[in-house]
């Protein structure tokens, strides 16, 4: 089984809990227990009443985004296990319009293993401000309220007109050592990081 169909497996098993939970037996559809008709993403959908219970025990998310943590890291935004990192380095790559190459992946899968931060949904620490994104720390490293949120962050971040640099070494996608060395002169913050994790070869 692949990691999207672990993830709407694990999605549709949380809205069965929550269905069990909270709503009344005389209130439960035939079609609510089906698991993809209850994510309400051009199928039969949920009654209002429990799509309104949903938005609140999910603080107001999306449920397209709750689906995209479940896939790509765990509910509280927590990037740092492979599968996460590598979605989030695919996602990266095709939402840049770059070549998704096995060294562009390896470069990126090592600027987040540098980085190495706990910060929500934010695997590269960018510290742009985002709509309800919280700090995580003094530098101002940002906390994102979802997965596309902290991807298109990071994305603005990166078009900033700063870091030409890096996304010509992605662009060119042969090196992941050329992209560690344009982030180490870059003003990113990282430094030589990615360099060390690619040279010890622990990915």
């Amino acid at each position: 089984m692949n990691e999207r169909t672990d993830g709407v497996s694990a999605v549709q098993t949380r809205i069965a809990d929550l269905q069990r939970r909270f709503l009344p037996p005389s209130t439960t559809r035939a079609d609510e227990t089906t698991g993809l008709d209850s994510l309400n993403l051009g199928g039969t959908g949920t009654t209002p009443d429990f799509a309104d219970l949903l938005a609140e025990i999910t603080g107001g998310g999306s449920l397209v985004n709750s689906t995209a943590s479940q896939m790509t890291g765990t509910a509280t935004g927590d990037m740092r296990s492979t599968a996460a990192r590598q979605r989030f380095a695919t996602d990266l790559l095709q939402r840049l319009g770059l070549p998704n190459t096995a060294q562009n992946q390896q470069a990126l899968m090592a600027w987040q293993a540098a980085e190495g931060t706990s910060a929500a949904f934010n695997p590269l620490a960018t510290t742009r401000a985002a709509p309800g994104a919280t700090d995580l720390n003094a530098v101002g490293v940002k906390n994102f309220r979802s997965y596309e949120q902290g991807l298109q962050t990071t994305i603005d971040t990166l078009r900033n007109g700063l870091y030409g640099n890096i996304l010509a070494a992605l662009r060119n996608g042969t090196s992941a050592a050329r992209v560690a060395q344009a982030i180490a002169d870059s003003p990113w913050g990282t430094g030589d990081g990615v360099t060390s994790v690619l040279e010890a070869g622990t990915l």
